[in-house]
C-alpha cells in the first residue's frame, strides 16, 4: 500500500502506470493565483524575505493543494543557495545579483555552503510541509541547474535581457565557465541531498534556459553537470529533470521531464 493518499507522482517515478500525468504548481504559476496575490499584498514584505520565513513559505507552498494537484513543491527560489556562497540577491522586481561573477578570481571567491548551517530554512520548510501534508501528497524539493545559476551569476540579473552577451562570454571564456559550473555542480549535489534528508520525497532540477542554450554548448557544458548530479544523489532518491522547451536533435527530454508543461512539449 502506498504511503500517500495521492500516489500518482510516486507511481510514475517508480515506472508504474497511472490514470493521467501528475501535475503540480510552481511558484511562477502562483503569480496568477488570487489567494497568493492577496497573501503577498497583505504581507507586504519583499519576496526574498518570504523565502527566508519558514512559516509563510509553508503556507504558500500549500496553496495549490485546494486545486487538486498531485504534489506540493516547496516555495523557494533557485537562487537561494547563492547567498551563502557569497552572491546574494534581491528582487527589483526581478532578481538582481549583488556580486556578478565574470573572472576566475570571482569564481574562486565563492564558497561552498554548509547546508546544515547555511540552508536551515529550506530544511525547516520541507519538514514542516511533511508534517502538514500528513501522508496526503508527496513533497518536492528542487534546485536550479548549474548552468541556470551560472547564467544569472554572469549576467548579474535575469539573463533574458542579456542572453547574447552571456552566451558570448561562455564561448569566449570556457575555463571560467567550466570552473564556475564545477563549483555549482558540487553545491547542487550537496543541496539536493540535504533536501532529500530533510524530507523531500523527490527533487527536481530546473534547466530553466534549455530552450535558448545552443546544442553545442548544452552538450559541452550542461549535460555533464546533469550526469554528475543525478549519479551523486542519495541511493533510491526520486529525481526529475526539467528542461524548458529543449528540442535538440537526439535528446529525448520526455524520459526525464515529469511536469505537465514539460510533458506537453515533449
Amino acid at each position: 500500500m502506498s504511503a500517500f493518499k495521492n500516489d500518482r507522482l510516486i507511481r510514475v517515478l517508480n515506472y508504474l502506470p497511472v490514470d493521467r500525468i501528475p501535475v503540480w504548481m510552481m511558484r511562477q504559476a502562483g503569480r496568477t493565483d488570487p489567494e497568493y496575490k492577496q497573501l503577498r499584498k497583505n504581507d507586504g514584505r519583499a519576496l526574498e524575505e518570504l523565502f527566508a520565513d519558514p512559516e509563510i513559505a509553508i503556507k504558500i507552498s500549500l496553496l495549490p493543494k485546494r486545486l487538486g494537484v498531485d504534489a506540493i513543491i516547496m516555495f523557494q527560489d533557485i537562487l537561494t543557495p547563492l547567498t551563502p556562497m557569497g552572491a546574494g540577491f534581491h528582487f527589483d522586481p526581478g532578481p538582481v545579483l549583488e556580486r556578478p561573477v565574470r573572472t576566475m578570481a570571482q569564481v574562486k571567491a565563492l564558497r561552498l555552503p554548509e547546508p546544515d548551517t547555511d540552508l536551515q530554512t529550506v530544511a525547516q520548510i520541507l519538514s514542516g510541509l511533511k508534517e502538514e501534508r500528513a501522508g496526503e501528497l508527496p513533497i518536492l524539493g528542487f534546485a536550479g541547474s548549474p548552468m541556470s545559476l551560472a547564467l544569472f551569476l554572469i549576467a548579474g540579473s535575469s539573463p533574458n535581457r542579456k542572453l547574447e552577451e552571456v552566451l558570448a562570454f561562455i564561448k569566449e571564456q570556457p575555463e571560467i565557465t567550466q570552473a564556475l559550473l564545477e563549483l555549482l555542480t558540487t553545491m547542487t549535489v550537496d543541496y539536493l541531498n540535504y533536501q532529500i534528508a530533510s524530507g523531500a520525497d523527490a527533487v527536481q532540477l530546473f534547466e530553466s534556459f534549455a530552450d535558448v542554450i545552443p546544442s553545442e554548448l548544452y552538450k559541452k557544458f550542461v549535460q555533464p553537470t546533469h550526469e554528475k548530479i543525478f549519479s551523486s544523489l542519495s541511493p533510491n532518491a526520486h529525481s526529475i529533470l526539467f528542461t524548458k522547451e529543449f528540442t535538440a536533435p537526439g535528446f529525448d527530454a520526455s524520459k526525464w521531464c515529469l511536469s505537465l508543461e514539460c510533458r506537453k512539449l515533449h
